[in-house]
Formats: structure tokens, sequence, C-alpha cells
């Protein structure tokens, strides 16, 4: 399937779940394009101030978890950097430590807050769109144009850091049960 996928792009495994779905790279230029390991999925790159919204859907209900991100990199200087591969989970989870590639430079571009509203209306019509009522997405907003990417929808994600969130797949599951 051809796409519209500029410099820098992500490179994400081609497999949903295992630890294998976690290693992903970023590839800056056609140097690295030696560097992609097929298959894959590959999405441009957007700086987006090294944070991250997950959004865990239960029923109708959704929770906004902000977790650290990927850092910015200069648009000047994409063209000199080597392919960077990484780990997710060591970036983007809930007990991860800040490092080299989720902290932010003094000088760059801070995250933009993130519209609730829309994040609202993209998780109902994602709800519609998938017909399922347990998911999660992970949102990036662009720093330059506040604009907000859906960047993966995961089924059944780990809600780790939804409050009380046992409790609600309880209660959306015996929903589910009363309405059979």
């Amino acid at each position: 399937m051809a796409a519209n996928v500029n410099f820098p792009f992500i490179c994400k495994k081609n497999i949903a779940h295992g630890l294998e779905s976690h290693k992903m790279s970023i590839i800056f230029n056609e140097e690295g394009l030696a560097d992609v390991q097929t298959p894959c999925v590959a999405q441009t790159f957007i700086n987006h101030g090294a944070l991250l919204y997950k959004i865990y859907a239960i029923g109708t209900k959704f929770h906004i978890v902000k977790r650290p991100s990927l850092r910015n990199f200069a648009d000047s200087k994409w063209s000199e950097e080597s392919t960077i591969f990484f780990n997710s989970h060591n970036i983007s989870s809930g007990d991860c430590t800040p490092n080299a590639l989720s902290t932010l430079d003094v000088d760059d571009d801070q995250p933009q807050q993130i519209n609730e509203s829309l994040v609202q209306d993209l998780a109902k019509h994602l709800h519609i769109d998938i017909n399922m009522s347990l998911y999660g997405a992970d949102i990036i907003i662009c720093t330059k144009t506040g604009r907000h990417y859906i960047i993966d929808v995961n089924v059944f994600p780990s809600y780790d850091g939804v409050e009380d969130y046992l409790q609600q797949l309880a209660d959306h599951v015996l929903f589910k049960i009363s309405l059979q």
C-alpha cells in the first residue's frame, strides 16, 4: 500500500503483541533505508514535544493518560542523523525513566495542550469505526500546528494509569451480559 511517508519516519514491526512489537526505528535519510526491517509499518515522524497521550476506552467511558515519548528532532539536522533503534516500552511506559530519547532540549518546542473535546469525539468515532468497546489509542500533537494524530490503536491495552479500571471493566462486562 502506498502512502505519503516522508523523512524522518518511524518503522514499527508489523505485529501487534509481544516483545518484538515494541522494537522500532527512526529512519532519517536515504542511507537509513538499509536499516529498515520488513515487514513493517512506516509513519512520518512528527515532532510532538516528547509527550504522548494514551486514550483508553472501556465501553463508552474514555480516559486520557499522559506518557513520555520521543523527543523532538531538529528539522535542519535530519539528513545528518543515523538511524535510531529503540524499544517503545523503554520510552513510553508508565514506569520508564527519562532518557536521551525522551528528554527535550532547552530550545525545543514544548508540547501542545490536548483538546479534550476533540479527543472525546475521536474516541467516540473510533468506538463506532472499529466496533470495539475495549481498546486504546495513542495520540500525539504536532508542536508546530497543534494538530492531533492517532498513531496507534491497541486491542485490550494495559489500562496503566486508569484508576479503578478493573471495576470499570467488570461493570462493562456485566452491562454487556445484561444486553443478551
